[in-house]
C-alpha cells in the first residue's frame, strides 16, 4: 500500500478495524485502532479508500500501563472505545468521534478489571463488555451505560481456572466463549439477569467451535 509500513507507537500489540466492516454502512470513515504496549498509548488511523492509513488529530492517545487489546463493537455510529491495560489491571474507556476518530476519556476511566487483562470483546449493540484476565485466570463482564459509556461490573463470574484467552460475543450480548489455546476447553455457561450472572458447568468445547446465536447464555470457556 502507498506509504506502508506506517509508523505506530512502541511495541504495537493489537489492531482493530472500527466499525468492523469493509466500508462504513453509514457512509462515515473507517478507522484502525492499534494498542502500543511499549509507550502506553493507542494509535487511531483513518483508512482511505485504497487502504492507506493516516493518523487522526491528537493520535496517539494515552492509555493505562501496557495496553493489550481494544474493542468498539458494531454499534453505529461509533460511540465508545475500550482498551485493556495488562500492566495496570484495568480498562480505559473513551468516547470516539465518529467523524474524526478523536478520543476523549470517559468519566470514571480507567475501570478496574482482573489481573493482567489481555483481551476484550464488545457485544453486538455494545450492551456488554467481556474481558479475559490472564493473571487472575478469570473473566470480567461489564454492562455498558449507553448514555455515558461507564462500565458496571456484572457479578457471579467464573472463579479461577486456566487462562481464558479470546472472548467471543454473540447475538444480543448474551453469549460469550472465552476459548483457551489448545485442542479443548471446559465450558461454563452464564445466564445474565440484570447485574448478576449465574453459572452452570457444561462439557468440553473444541476451540475451533463458535458460540451458537442462542441469545440467552454466555459461555465462558476455561481449561479443565
Amino acid at each position: 500500500l502507498p506509504g506502508s509500513p506506517y509508523p505506530a507507537g512502541v511495541g504495537p500489540s493489537s489492531i482493530e478495524v472500527a466499525p468492523p466492516y469493509f466500508s462504513n454502512p453509514l457512509g462515515g470513515p473507517t478507522f484502525a485502532v492499534v494498542t502500543n504496549q511499549g509507550d502506553n498509548t493507542v494509535s487511531i488511523y483513518s483508512i482511505a479508500g485504497n487502504g492507506a492509513l493516516g493518523p487522526v488529530a491528537g493520535s496517539p492517545f494515552p492509555t493505562g500501563t501496557a495496553p493489550s487489546s481494544s474493542a468498539t463493537g458494531n454499534l453505529l455510529p461509533l460511540r465508545y472505545l475500550y482498551v485493556t491495560n495488562s500492566g495496570s489491571g484495568n480498562v480505559s474507556g473513551y468516547s470516539i468521534d465518529d467523524a474524526t476518530g478523536v478520543l476523549t476519556p470517559l468519566p470514571g476511566s480507567p475501570f478496574p478489571a482482573g489481573l493482567q487483562p489481555i483481551s476484550v470483546a464488545a457485544s453486538i449493540g455494545q450492551r456488554f463488555l467481556y474481558v479475559a484476565n490472564q493473571g487472575s485466570n478469570n473473566l470480567s463482564v461489564f454492562s455498558v451505560d449507553r448514555d455515558t459509556g461507564a462500565l458496571v461490573p456484572v457479578s457471579g463470574m467464573p472463579g479461577p481456572g486456566r487462562l481464558p484467552a479470546d472472548p467471543f460475543a454473540g447475538l444480543q450480548g448474551r453469549l460469550l466463549a472465552a476459548v483457551q489455546s489448545g485442542s479443548q476447553a471446559r465450558v461454563v455457561e452464564l445466564t445474565i439477569r440484570g447485574a448478576t450472572a449465574t453459572q452452570a458447568a457444561r462439557g468440553d468445547l473444541d476451540t475451533h467451535d463458535l458460540p451458537s446465536p442462542d441469545g440467552s447464555l454466555i459461555a465462558g470457556a476455561v481449561q479443565a
